[in-house]
C-alpha cells in the first residue's frame, strides 16, 4: 500500500472501494467537454477545485458529509456528499434545506499529506477542497475523465433527483507538491 498512486484515475478500482462494481453507481459513459451540456461543462471541464467550482456557481460555501470510510496503511478513502451550507440556527432539519450539489469517491495517500492537514481531512468539518486551500497545501487539479451517467437507485437517491435522467461526473487526480496524492470521482446532477 505504500506505492504512489498511478498518474491515472481508475474508476473501476476507486468505485470499487465501496461497491462491488461501478455499475452499482449507474451507467458510466465516456464523454467529451462537447459532448456534455453547459451547466455540467461549466462545473465539471477545467482543471480547478470542484469546492470552489461549486460555491461559485451556488454562491455559497459548502457542508460535506462523509457517507463511508476506509483506511488502510497511508490511504484514506471516502464517500461523500456535499451540500450547500446551512444555518444551524434554523429550526428544519438539515436535509430539507440543504441541497445536494455533488456525490463523490476520494481516496487520498496521506504519506504525501502534511500531519496537521491529514487531522483536519479526517475531522471531516469542511470538504477536502477547502481544507487543502486553507493550508496553502501545493497542489494541482489534472482532469482526466468526463462521463454522462445514467444514475442507479442508489445514485439518484444520494443525489436526490427526482427524475430517471441523467447526470454528469469526472475523475480527476490531485497533486500536492508535484506527487499524485488524491484520487477522485465527482458526479453532480
Amino acid at each position: 500500500m505504500g506505492a504512489s498512486f498511478a498518474n491515472s484515475v481508475d474508476v473501476d478500482e476507486l468505485t470499487g472501494l465501496f461497491f462491488s462494481n461501478r455499475e452499482s453507481l449507474g451507467s458510466l459513459k465516456t464523454v467529451s467537454a462537447m459532448e456534455l451540456p453547459d451547466v455540467p461543462r461549466q462545473l465539471l471541464a477545467h482543471n480547478h477545485h470542484m469546492t470552489v467550482t461549486l460555491e461559485k456557481y451556488y454562491n455559497t460555501l459548502l457542508d460535506v458529509e462523509v457517507l463511508n470510510t476506509r483506511h488502510i496503511g497511508s490511504r484514506y478513502s471516502r464517500e461523500i456528499l456535499l451540500r450547500t451550507h446551512t444555518n444551524p440556527e434554523m429550526n428544519e432539519p438539515t436535509q430539507s434545506r440543504a441541497k445536494v450539489v455533488q456525490y463523490g469517491i476520494v481516496r487520498l495517500d496521506f504519506s504525501k499529506i502534511k500531519k496537521s492537514v491529514v487531522h483536519q481531512i479526517e475531522q471531516a468539518m469542511q470538504p477536502l477542497g477547502r481544507v487543502l486551500i486553507e493550508n496553502n497545501v501545493h497542489r494541482e487539479v489534472r482532469l482526466q475523465n468526463l462521463y454522462r451517467i445514467k444514475p442507479s437507485a442508489y445514485l439518484q437517491n444520494r443525489l436526490q433527483m427526482s427524475t430517471d435522467g441523467n447526470c454528469y461526473g469526472r475523475t480527476a487526480m490531485i497533486y500536492c507538491d508535484n506527487e499524485p496524492a488524491i484520487e477522485l470521482l465527482e458526479i453532480v446532477v
